[in-house]
């Protein structure tokens, strides 16, 4: 098993060569359109528009903590667009989303999908409950007061209203239990590599630790929303610090944006902000098979964070880095080696893949582009049927991070097969086999290297039943 401080500080250590080759002392320097690290040192230095016209517009004392605002944070001149300035200097981004609210994405899927949550326990979901750091998504509206927000609003309680759909603002029905619980999934799937707790419960007091992202309609209520033609609003490089809660919450507008789909990628998009992250710029077009969290389009097929490079981002920032060093990894969950013990694969008598109960075990997280996860079983003679697939939803395995390759080795050691899911797809192995000890290799593959192709899987289907107990050596 590869040790886990070791790899988290390789991540953290490439994070910071890139920050290196940018330029730390002017990360502007490298390449034009680029700012951060020092730069810009004087508004003339933004190319001319809306942006750099408000901070010009700014006070004095406003417009120097705006610039160190932004010498604090990386970006392109691509942000531009959509970064604003508040009357005290505070920078925030106003997104405006590519598709627009007509994407099919995901739907109300019905009750297989609840999987027996209600209208009371949707907001009582966690990902991974008592992590140090919490993404809290607040579909349950309420009173914003003594933030950024209020000052620059001029009300003192901006009244957010709860998550709607159907015009009927004092009760969740079951559809929007099923769109909340998609949304949350998703965004669990997002952040399922690190250490972070993505919940609908309210944490109850939100110091530095917790991002706070309030999902509502932009013009439901008596009060103005901020932006409210926007489809999330978030302020950038706020959590973590004594400004996080000033600065918060962050806002997903629903009816902006439409589908389950794209709220969730929104949520996750404005997340990124509240942590540091700019956006990336990528020449595909909607509904590709591949797009970026930190991007302006989320009805790609799978989506993933990223830092340039072969997955078609214009922006080197490295999202995963900053992401760990602000959050951390969680451990890692199966050993990273065939010759390695390995993970017994939980089959039942007949040889089936455990699905429920003990079959837990039988899911996964690719937590970095290191991690391999290795699972050792028994097998008669007979044809081997293993499905892996991405766990983005229930239902729905589009926006999936996990990009899946699975191999099938012997116990000797050989490679038998080896399978690619090609985005986002669920990978299968058939083969028939002699008895004997196999071993089951998954790890995640794709643009750059497979940097950013990490996150949930579940297996499933049948081994050729042994008559005898698994054994994982």
């Amino acid at each position: 098993m590869h040790n886990r401080n070791n790899r988290l500080s390789n991540f953290l250590l490439s994070g910071l060569l890139a920050c290196s080759a940018s330029g730390v002392t002017g990360f502007v320097h490298a390449a034009p359109g680029y700012f951060g690290h020092g730069a810009p040192s004087a508004t003339a230095e933004l190319p001319a528009g809306d942006f750099r016209s408000s901070l010009e517009a700014l006070p004095d004392k406003s417009g120097q903590r705006a610039i160190h605002w932004l010498q604090s944070i990386e970006f392109t001149r691509h942000d531009l667009a959509s970064m604003k300035v508040d009357a005290q200097g505070g920078i925030y981004y106003a997104d405006r989303f590519v598709s627009g609210k007509s994407s099919g994405g995901s739907q109300a899927r019905g009750a297989a999908d609840r999987q027996g949550v209600s209208p009371d326990s949707v907001l009582k979901l966690h990902s991974r409950p008592g992590a140090s750091y919490t993404i809290f998504i607040d579909f349950n509206g309420g009173t914003v007061e003594n933030t950024a927000w209020n000052a620059s609003s001029g009300s003192a309680k901006l009244k957010v209203e709860a998550y709607n759909t159907d015009g009927k603002p004092n009760k969740f029905s079951a559809a929007e239990v099923d769109e909340m619980v998609d949304i949350w999934r998703r965004v669990a799937e997002d952040f399922a590599p690190f250490e972070v707790d993505v919940t609908t419960e309210d944490p109850g007091k939100r110091g530095p630790n917790t991002a706070w992202i309030m999902v509502t309609d932009s013009k439901a209520g008596g009060d103005g929303m901020p932006e409210a033609d926007a489809d999330s609003v978030a302020y950038i490089n706020t959590m973590g610090s004594s400004i996080t809660t000033y600065y918060a919450p962050a806002f997903v507008y629903s009816n902006n944006l439409g589908s389950p789909a794209r709220v969730a990628g929104a949520a996750s998009h404005s997340t990124g902000h509240l942590i540091g992250l700019s956006h990336d710029v990528t020449a595909g077009a909607s509904g590709t098979s591949w797009g970026p969290i930190m991007g302006l389009d989320h009805d790609s097929k799978t989506t993933q964070w990223s830092k340039g490079g072969g997955n078609g981002s214009a922006n080197p920032q490295d999202d995963i880095a900053i992401l760990m060093g602000r959050m951390g990894m969680r451990n890692d969950d199966h050993d990273d080696s065939r010759y390695d013990r390995g993970t017994t694969l939980k089959l039942d008598n007949q040889g089936r893949v455990a699905t429920g109960g003990q079959g837990a075990a039988n899911h996964g997280i690719i937590e970095d582009r290191d991690d391999i996860d290795v699972f050792a079983f028994g097998a008669g003679a007979g044809t081997l049927d293993i499905v892996v697939a991405p766990r983005a939803s229930s239902t729905d395995q589009s926006a999936a991070n996990l990009d899946i390759q699975v191999s099938l080795y012997d116990a000797n050691g050989k490679r038998l097969l080896r399978q690619d899911a090609r985005n986002d797809a669920a990978v299968r192995l058939k083969k028939k086999l002699p008895a004997g000890r196999y071993k089951l290799e998954v790890t995640g593959v794709g643009p750059d290297s497979g940097y950013g192709s990490l996150g949930q899987y579940v297996i499933s289907g049948s081994v050729p039943a042994s008559g005898k107990k698994t054994a994982s050596r």
